[in-house]
């Protein structure tokens, strides 16, 4: 709309006459700030009105008095799914790291008082909060909402899944519930709201409507008034050169998004590429982890795309979200497309996103992993040019956090509530403080005892020293022990004895059930474990493995020395002690390397002290496994199938029984193509499979099989099979099962269903096979691929083998069995021969997938 100049003068003179009385006219609700662009200078206000607005505006200034203040007109108007309006104010030329006070106004006068804060321009320090997945858990959304007003930071980077349904009902509880992260604040007498900035990203829950930024949050990433879907993604600096911070899109995924996602990936490495050299601190956030921390979701192929990217050009932290738990990482590297390895200096992982979401266990682990738990949570994160510190405020303790004075944030960046709630993250208690490596720029955590490990041979195998769910003597009368009980020669005789996981109180598979007492309000606070085993030959192992499930805390001991402590506080450890921390159903099992040389040749005594965070504790649990790992040497691999290989498969929805798996079945009638195969618009899709002539009642099955030649099995000693598919799948080898996944227990039948609905999942699902199924010659592998439900979108199916091979030459020509020096790389000063006739069995018996590089 267009003004005259009187028009326009008597409406300044309106708007600054009612600026500050105290009722409110302007009809809005729903006020937020949003930025998408340089944050010293610029900031989107939005608001949606709750009745028809005559001539909107918003009045602002830097001056709490009203004497600077300007008008600006014409909000660009935006409608989500039809009936959820909103206008927004694109403000420019603000001062940096300065107060804007504002009100939304129309013909009938102007609403509440609200200011938010600018970004400084030069490096500042900072408190900004990170965090996602705020979905369909209002009472948990509502407390982290609360304790953002509490907490006063200067930005908010929000990582998607704001709701469940993405509908507009939701997002009008959404916004209502955002309402409580503003601050009442007494500014000369006057109340104001301070409305802090939010910086959103797009969840796999908006996935029905990629433009919800524009229309929700007002991101117009092209400043041109249109919607689209290069609004998804964006970055800019914060505190001039002290921190990058890009906004990125994992759900550009799928054939109808090939071009945006291929135009996100050029651009974002493209953007890095010009920015990492001058700029102090390069931060990511996006919604769906590389690889998440839970055994429910897979990951996404497009962040995992980003991996390589990342720590070539310097990413210094990643903020990630969609499983609903909480973790951080170790600084890693990419090694592979599929994986990490903990490295000396690289990029640091952390959230996963439960800002109301319901929660998920935190049952996938891995070495790099610093600690990972499950409760509802954000992180509070503070930036300077030399650290980033970064703490999870745990919701449960709202109630108890102090609101911080508008005051003290203006007096000190850095300053937090008391009686905060704080997660006491193993490693580095409630701060985690993030510096980088003076040569390379790269990210190191600062003060925490953390060992580089070397990476794994090319080539190893694994001998299962304690397996999962072993029986292990245990004491649980609440008596003091002592030290003595840890010591190898201890008589337990008189100790009950059980099969793993023991505990109590309703772990998932918990066979034994030990006691805590006779006061459910009282409970024993320690519970003692024993378990003895032999190893009779130690020099073959370059290292031994050893993984804990515990709740909530554990120490364990080897042959009399402490060995590993997981959720345990420092010092001395009694009946009495108390672990760290509150765990939840935790199925993870903690890891850590030993020497082999803590092992004896003979008997072993591995012992367990179990403690509970409090004597009101619902659980406890223990089960424990240890490797020791042998690298193989002088050996060659043989891909005996490769990915994208031509398959035979049928796709009429038959009962093909059991023959159809066998070496001698007859498939020449069946149709043949390449992977991927399949139907739904999986990535890379070479062949498209049939599904019956009703698309809401697809066929349950479809059977592939695929014949190749072994010319000689002499020397194998090893079998790896990976597998792509979606939903479940069971492998057989020359008519033996050899693997399945995603199925449930029993026979499986041409109406099988799978046991869950996957979403596109790219993962590769790993197995090692007994090398003794493979046959000199012919041999044929066949699998069926079930749908979860007859009605379900796609089925994709992929997958090779890879064969390990002994190579008789030691590579000196020297046969290692036959007198070769004891110095060399013969295992067992010239042994190896005896070894390597001994892995078929332990591959059968103990096998576990290799790390076969790329």
């Amino acid at each position: 709309m267009n003004f005259s100049p009187a028009r326009m003068a008597a409406l300044i003179f309106f708007s600054v006459t009612m600026l500050f009385t105290q009722s409110a006219f302007a009809d809005t609700k729903y006020v937020r700030v949003a930025w998408d662009s340089d944050p010293a200078t610029r900031a989107i206000v939005g608001y949606t009105p709750d009745t028809e607005l005559s001539n909107p505006y918003i009045t602002y200034g830097h001056s709490a008095d009203g004497s600077d203040w300007m008008t600006l007109t014409n909000p660009a108007e935006r409608v989500f799914k039809t009936d959820l309006h909103s206008g927004f104010y694109r403000l420019s030329g603000l001062t940096p790291d300065s107060n804007v006070y504002f009100r939304l106004c129309d013909d009938n006068g102007c609403g509440d008082r609200y200011f938010f804060r600018t970004a400084p321009d030069s490096a500042q320090p900072m408190t900004f909060i990170s965090g996602g997945d705020s979905r369909n858990n209002r009472a948990p959304r509502q407390q982290g909402n609360r304790l953002v007003a509490k907490i006063r930071p200067h930005f908010i980077a929000f990582s998607g899944d704001y709701t469940d349904r993405h509908t507009v009902q939701e997002w009008n509880e959404w916004l209502t519930d955002w309402e409580l992260t503003l601050s009442p604040t007494d500014i000369d007498g006057v109340t104001y709201q301070q409305v802090y900035p939010i910086i959103p990203t797009t969840g796999n829950h908006e996935g029905s409507d990629l433009l919800f930024m524009c229309r929700i949050f007002g991101i117009d990433i092209e400043e041109n008034g249109v919607c689209s879907l290069r609004d998804a993604y964006y970055a800019f600096n914060v505190g001039g050169d002290m921190l990058r911070l890009y906004s990125l899109s994992t759900e550009f995924t799928g054939s109808s998004y090939a071009n945006e996602r291929a135009a996100q990936l050029a651009w974002l490495k493209d953007d890095l590429a010009a920015h990492h050299q001058n700029t102090s601190w390069i931060m990511a956030q996006y919604h769906i982890p590389m690889f998440p921390r839970t055994a429910s979701k897979s990951g996404s192929p497009v962040s995992r795309a980003w991996s390589e990217i990342f720590y070539d050009y310097r990413v210094n932290l990643a903020v990630e979200s969609d499983t609903h738990l909480v973790k951080y990482t170790l600084p890693v590297r990419p090694n592979g497309p599929m994986d990490y390895i903990q490295a000396e200096a690289g990029i640091v992982y952390i959230g996963e996103g439960a800002w109301g979401a319901p929660l998920r266990t935190a049952n996938v682990h891995h070495d790099w992993i610093l600690d990972q738990g499950s409760f509802s949570h954000f992180m509070v994160n503070q930036i300077d040019a030399e650290k980033i510190t970064v703490r999870t405020a745990r919701f449960d303790g709202e109630a108890t956090t102090a609101m911080l004075e508008h005051s003290a944030r203006e007096a000190d960046p850095f300053a937090l509530p008391a009686g905060l709630s704080l997660w006491d993250a193993a490693g580095v208690g409630h701060a985690m403080t993030i510096t980088r490596q003076e040569t390379t720029q790269r990210s190191q955590v600062l003060d925490v005892d953390y060992d580089i490990p070397e990476p794994e041979p090319d080539h190893f195998t694994v001998v299962e020293l304690v397996r999962k769910g072993s029986v292990w003597k245990y004491l649980d009368n609440g008596s003091d022990q002592g030290m003595d009980w840890i010591a190898p020669d201890f008589d337990d005789s008189s100790w009950a004895g059980g099969a793993a996981p023991l505990g109590y109180g309703g772990y998932n598979g918990e066979t034994t059930t030990v006691s805590f007492g006779a006061d459910d309000r009282n409970k024993h606070p320690a519970t003692y474990f024993r378990h003895t085993f032999d190893v009779e030959d130690i020099s073959e192992f370059y290292g031994v493995d050893l993984g804990i499930m515990r709740d909530d805390g554990a120490v364990v001991y080897l042959n009399g020395e402490e060995i590993f402590r997981n959720n345990m506080p420092a010092g001395e450890i009694t009946y009495q002690t108390l672990a760290a921390s509150t765990i939840n159903k935790d199925y993870t099992y903690h890891t850590t390397r030993l020497d082999p040389a803590l092992l004896n040749e003979g008997v072993n005594v591995l012992a367990v002290s179990i403690h509970q965070d409090r004597v009101t504790s619902s659980d406890i649990v223990l089960d424990l496994e240890m490797v020791g790992k042998i690298e193989l040497k002088n050996v060659r691999e043989e891909e005996l199938i490769s990915r994208g290989s031509v398959w035979k498969y049928l796709d009429n929805g038959s009962d093909q029984g059991w023959a159809w798996t066998e070496l001698g079945f007859d498939d020449v009638d069946w149709s043949a193509g390449p992977a991927l195969l399949g139907y739904g618009g999986y990535d890379g899709e070479t062949t498209i499979v049939g599904f019956g002539p009703d698309s809401s009642n697809k066929y349950p099955t479809t059977y592939f099989r695929r014949t190749f030649n072994v010319d000689d099995t002499t020397g194998l000693i090893k079998l790896d099979l990976s597998l792509l598919r979606d939903d479940g799948a069971v492998v057989y080898l020359n008519g033996d099962e050899i693997y399945r996944s995603n199925m449930p227990d029993g026979i499986i039948d041409y109406l099988t269903l799978a046991a869950s609905t996957i979403g596109k999942d790219y993962n590769y699902y790993t197995e090692s096979i007994d090398p003794a199924l493979l046959r000199q010659g012919e041999n044929v592998v066949a699998v069926s691929v079930h749908q979860d439900r007859v009605s379900s979108s796609d089925i994709v199916m992929d997958m090779d083998l890879i064969a390990l091979f002994e190579d008789p030459d030691n590579g000196d020509g020297e046969d290692p069995g036959n007198g070769g020096d004891s110095g060399s790389n013969s295992s067992s000063g010239g042994a190896a021969a005896g070894l390597f006739a001994t892995l078929c069995l332990l591959m059968f018996a103990f096998g576990r997938r290799r790390n076969r590089r790329a």
